[in-house]
């Protein structure tokens, strides 16, 4: 963590990482000291955009003809 931060801004920034980190695999255990719900939903609100218009931006193969 950087210094200076704030203890919301510290809750936020770690609660940030945890969709990226459960994407990676990784099990993620957070205590209730360190969450941040709102920070949560909004960056997993985010990831979730970005996977569908990525999920749109991929060209489609055609099916193999059988």
């Amino acid at each position: 963590m950087p210094d200076g931060l704030t203890e919301p801004e510290r809750k936020k920034l770690a609660t940030s990482a945890i969709p990226s980190l459960l994407v990676a695999g990784y099990l993620v255990n957070v205590t209730e000291t360190g969450w941040d719900a709102a920070a949560y939903q909004e960056v997993a609100a985010t990831a979730r955009r970005n996977s569908r218009a990525e999920q749109r931006a991929r060209p489609r193969c055609p099916r193999p003809r059988q």
